[in-house]
């Protein structure tokens, strides 16, 4: 490869020939990084080679494509968020924004505890106050930030995202995926979510 990435020989190998190795001498792995594919074009572009600008137009196109890859995932992860906490809503007021459950102890179309409000809001910056969880969009906000702090694993990513656990720690605290009495709140939950 132009010279650049040369096969790294392991102290064993160092005084042999480059030829065959041994079964028993493994050559170490090379990694190029991004920097390091950026300075090889910069060299080659150096030296007039003409391969230089077709390199940097494809990697160009890798990286962009790269990019948009991600913002695919990040949308995707996204919808189903906002799928999850309609499916929550639903389950929790029927869409009413200033319902009041648990004997006055829950407020807002996700239900909200003035106790999950506070662990929401104490770490992630939020602001305002608990009688905001009337509107949707701050009790939205409240979730996420929830979730963010005691269901990162399963809220953040795309490949960890598990409806079932956030659904259930929305339910019964930050350890609500490990009670066997939110179960049956998540079968409601999935209810909503099949149809």
């Amino acid at each position: 490869m132009w010279g650049f990435a040369r096969r790294i020989r392991s102290p064993t190998t160092r005084n042999r020939p480059l030829g065959k190795p041994k079964k028993t001498a493994k050559p170490l792995k090379v990694c190029l990084h991004y920097a390091d594919i950026y300075t090889m074009i910069y060299i080659m572009n150096q030296r007039n080679e003409r391969k230089a600008s077709w390199l940097i137009i494809l990697f160009t196109v890798i990286l962009a494509a790269s990019a948009i890859g991600s913002v695919t995932g990040q949308s995707i992860l996204r919808h189903q968020q906002e799928r999850l906490l309609d499916a929550l809503i639903k389950v929790e007021s029927n869409g009413n924004d200033k319902a009041i459950g648990d004997n006055g102890k829950a407020i807002g179309c996700l239900q909200i505890w003035k106790i999950y409000w506070t662990d929401a809001v104490e770490r992630s910056g939020l602001g305002g106050s608990y009688v905001d969880c009337m509107r949707r969009d701050y009790s939205k906000c409240v979730v996420r930030a929830y979730m963010a702090r005691y269901g990162k694993l399963w809220w953040n990513t795309l490949d960890g995202f598990n409806a079932e656990k956030i659904a259930r720690i929305h339910n019964g605290g930050p350890k609500g995926y490990r009670k066997m009495a939110t179960k049956a709140y998540w079968k409601k939950v999935e209810k909503v979510l099949a149809k």
